[in-house]
């Protein structure tokens, strides 16, 4: 026997870390309803990026298309992230560039670093292109 089940609700297999990140963009520009979001403290940027409680975002940071960032998470001065997730506790230092990247927690992205389709960790670095 087969049986279906016809539902609308959002839906994405998250297998890859591209799909990841998509996800998590889709999330943050309200793609679809998440009524759990509701009950965390986080700041919300009209699609462009949430915070988590205790994230610190300076000042002339740019963060667009749909940014997630952890709790006490610190982004620099100069930063401009985009598609990107910062983990709980990571660091992304003065002047560094992030386009679809996933950050480790507690990981540190150095000044004026440029990423693309990478994971960052403590002490590595991975393309997320197969």
């Amino acid at each position: 026997r087969i049986f279906g089940f016809v539902d609308n609700s959002y839906w994405l297999d998250i297998g890859t870390p591209l799909n990841l990140l998509q996800g998590s963009r889709d999330l943050v520009r309200n793609t679809f309803i998440a009524p759990a979001l509701d009950r965390l403290k986080l700041e919300r940027h009209a699609g462009q990026y949430l915070a988590m409680e205790g994230a610190q975002i300076a000042a002339g940071a740019l963060l667009e298309d749909g940014c997630a960032i952890g709790r006490g998470a610190q982004i620099s001065k100069e930063v401009h992230l985009k598609s990107s997730i910062i983990s709980d506790g990571a660091m992304v230092l003065e002047g560094a560039s992030l386009d679809r990247c996933f950050v480790a927690a507690a990981a540190t992205v150095p000044k004026a670093a440029i990423y693309a389709d990478s994971y960052i960790g403590k002490d590595e670095v991975v393309s997320l292109i197969a």
